[in-house]
């Protein structure tokens, strides 16, 4: 009995001394994370800004060790059944049931360190 006693004791005084460096961190953490927020929100600002020139322009570019690649837009087909392509050609009616999907132009950037 004692010895838990002594064990609780132990934990509490770990307990203790956690707080008392949780308080003392957690304020330059949390100005930190905010900072660090700050940032990546202008870093993603930017990134839309150049994502969109580069879909406007439609070709890659490449500078400064970061590489950004254009994807032209295109229609994707999709079918809800299998075997639906090869049913299609003696019953076009079944056309009726295909999905097709334009898929816009993408761009997709990469630094490269």
């Amino acid at each position: 009995m004692e010895k838990e006693k002594t064990e609780m004791a132990d934990v509490q005084d770990l307990l203790r001394e956690y707080r008392q460096e949780y308080d003392l961190q957690m304020p330059a953490i949390r100005k930190l994370a905010e900072a660090l927020q700050k940032r990546r929100e202008r870093l993603d600002a930017l990134e839309k800004e150049i994502k969109t020139v580069v879909v406007a322009e439609g070709q890659s570019e490449r500078g400064f060790g970061i590489t950004v690649t254009y994807r032209s837009g295109y229609t994707r087909t999709s079918w809800n059944t299998e075997g639906l392509n090869g049913y299609a050609v003696a019953h076009p009616q079944i056309l009726t049931f295909r999905k097709q999907t334009d898929v816009s132009p993408s761009v997709s950037m990469k630094v490269v360190e």
